[in-house]
């Protein structure tokens, strides 16, 4: 008896343990494209896919993300990890695969170009240092055999078509957001137990990884200088210092990792976006905000001051006073509600799903509804 196959039109490779920014960007790129009819699933494994996107999957085990400190014995693993995708594309056919991270790239589009297009889309500026170094003249020579290179923002074209030198195409596919329909500022504030803690004062919101590069304590601290509340949701190292630091502070909430942070929008007044920029692509928390009339304050040399100015902000040195400055003056501008609304109307869910759609070189008529199921391994 003949196995039956499962047909897609777009197959994700990736896997990470990881349920950051770009894990994130994956689920939500599946959704919309799926709500086009496009038949996509995920050969690998990434934790929002799996467990929100509500979209098929075959999980494939493969070791952690390469770095400096895992490349070299990532490399020697290569082997067994191309076997184990060997045998989770049996059964799987597909018009284009889009690889996500650096792994997949460089080790398994030789394979998937023998089955298919091949697409790589980079949510971020290339690595530096000396992993950088070690890997650009491998990406650089798999970029080779892929279709094209699907960039998040122009920030990060400009630094991938540095590395590529013309390997192959890259391109800008801007991303966008769902609309939703905001809930009351009362009904956030219970939504994440803050009723009772005086939040309903102009208040501040934080949504992202804490790192160092985020630099989530200057935030608080310029919120605090500002002399507003400040939500804090992310999960990350910088975490256990930020509450032994704001812990008993009244005016600072510190939840954590939680499932859905459109929440925190809703129960705030300014958004602060203060990382350095380093590693960034698209910050997605700008799109969010705005689209709840939140104006960003976000901190000079990050490459996307125009972002945040376009989004009804305000950019400042990143110094405590300066921030505080900004957060109080744009609180009082009425204005840059509607002006950060306008901006989020501009970046829709349905535009960039059209963008993906056609860099990835497929109509809007793809799209099959046989066998979406989701796959065991």
């Amino acid at each position: 008896m003949t196995e039956d196959v499962v047909q897609w039109d777009i197959a994700v490779v990736a896997s990470t343990p990881y349920s950051g920014g770009a894990e994130k960007y994956i689920a939500r790129m599946g959704q919309a494209l799926s709500r086009r009819g496009v038949a996509i699933g995920l050969l690998g494994e990434v934790h929002p896919w799996m467990s929100e996107a509500a979209l098929p999957f075959r999980p494939i085990s493969l070791g952690p993300k390469w770095s400096l400190k895992t490349v070299p014995v990532q490399v020697l693993r290569l082997p067994f990890e191309m076997a184990a995708l060997r045998r989770g594309l049996v059964g799987i056919e597909a018009r284009v695969f889009n690889c996500h991270f650096k792994r997949e790239q460089i080790g398994f589009t030789r394979e998937l170009a023998k089955r298919g297009k091949v697409y790589w889309t980079e949510h971020g500026v290339f690595p530096s240092g000396a992993f950088g170094r070690l890997i650009a003249p491998l990406y650089r020579r798999s970029a080779k055999r892929a279709s094209a290179i699907l960039c998040v923002s122009e920030v990060v074209r400009a630094d991938i078509e540095r590395v590529v030198r013309g390997a192959c195409p890259v391109l800008t596919v801007n991303t966008g957001i769902q609309a939703r329909s905001a809930q009351s500022r009362e009904a956030a504030l219970k939504q994440l137990g803050l009723e009772k803690r005086g939040f309903d004062a102009p208040t501040c919101a934080f949504v992202g990884r804490m790192t160092v590069d985020k630099r989530p304590g200057l935030a608080v601290e310029a919120a605090l200088a500002a002399k507003f509340n400040i939500i804090v949701a992310g999960g990350g190292p910088e975490l256990v210092r930020l509450r032994q630091k704001f812990g008993d502070d009244p005016r600072v909430a510190l939840l954590g990792e939680i499932p859905n942070a459109d929440v925190v929008f809703d129960a705030a007044d300014v958004h602060l976006f203060t990382s350095t920029g380093r590693g960034e692509g698209f910050p997605t928390v700008i799109l969010e905000a705005a689209r709840e009339g939140l104006p960003t304050v976000g901190a000079c040399g990050t490459g996307f001051e125009d972002m945040v100015s376009a989004a009804g902000g305000q950019v400042a040195p990143p110094q405590v006073s300066d921030l505080a400055a900004s957060i109080i003056e744009v609180y009082h501008n009425e204005s840059l509600v509607e002006k950060a609304r306008g901006f989020a109307g501009q970046h829709t869910e349905e535009a960039w799903a059209a963008s993906y759609i056609a860099a990835l070189g497929l109509s809007n008529s793809v799209g099959s509804e046989e066998k979406l199921g989701k796959l065991d391994a």
